[in-house]
């Protein structure tokens, strides 16, 4: 009988406990602060690679464009980095995801590193996945790990993934310098 009356005790007190604000010791621990960052034309300016890939009959050559040699001479947007750099001091984690192929990762990495870009997780898409629903399906990925402040992109399908994704959404200007000096601005409303 002493036995069943501690365990109602004891229930009793958890009840109470969970009433009375005790909540957060059951809570789950805020996840860590992350953005998603693209790289075509966002942090690489990839005009030349654009030009040399055109076929004759005007289309892109997509293997062309693609290539790691081409990939590797991108020339990096330098205010990118720099406010990346002030992103990553602020304890934000950077995620670069890019609708480039999976054929080219290697070489990101590479130019990544080469250009002093904040250490982040790169994620490209594989060969023949729609654009739009393979940026969707990463940010809601990365998501289930971490808290996802805003996302920067220099495409209207970029945007149009963040904001499914419910986060914020900033455009910059495709290979703008200038426009990350606005972009700065932004995210300093948004991580405050």
């Amino acid at each position: 009988m002493r036995k069943r009356y501690l365990w109602i005790g004891i229930l009793g007190l958890i009840i109470l406990f969970v009433l009375i604000g005790g909540q957060e010791a059951f809570a789950q621990p805020p996840k860590p602060k992350a953005c998603i960052i693209d790289i075509d034309g966002t942090i690489a300016n990839d005009q030349q690679r654009r030009a040399v890939s055109i076929n004759p009959d005007g289309n892109r050559n997509w293997r062309k464009y693609f290539n790691p040699e081409l990939v590797k001479k991108d020339k990096p947007i330098l205010k990118s980095r720099e406010v990346l750099r002030w992103v990553e001091q602020k304890g934000i984690k950077i995620f670069y995801v890019s609708s480039r192929e999976t054929t080219v990762l290697g070489a990101t990495k590479w130019w990544l590193k080469a250009h002093n870009f904040p250490q982040g997780e790169v994620y490209h898409r594989k060969p023949f996945a729609r654009s739009m629903e393979y940026k969707i399906d990463t940010v809601r990925a990365i998501q289930k790990s971490y808290d996802v402040i805003f996302g920067v992109g220099d495409r209207d399908r970029d945007i149009t993934a963040y904001q499914t994704c419910g986060i914020a959404a900033i455009k910059v200007a495709e290979s703008s310098e200038k426009d990350w000096i606005r972009v700065k601005n932004e995210i300093a409303k948004l991580i405050r």
